[in-house]
């Protein structure tokens, strides 16, 4: 919005709690992962062309399981 005022977020983390994915069903392409990102903290996926990295990230908003964005603003 023209007017709306700047959102500064002070911590928070990202938890993602047993969360599963599938492009295609009985394919999963994410089977029960679970990750806590602490606020400040840097972390690396690595791995393999084909291996999720991506998929990770596009879970938010999540598919099934829990993902958590913890903000403190």
């Amino acid at each position: 919005k023209p007017r709306a005022e700047t959102l500064t977020i002070k911590g928070g983390k990202i938890v993602l709690d047993d969360v599963k994915f599938s492009y295609i069903s009985d394919h999963p392409a994410i089977c029960g992962i679970s990750l806590l990102v602490p606020s400040g903290q840097l972390v690396a996926l690595v791995g393999p062309s084909g291996a999720g990295k991506s998929t990770i990230l596009n879970l938010i908003p999540q598919k099934t399981g829990l993902v958590f964005l913890l903000l403190k603003y």
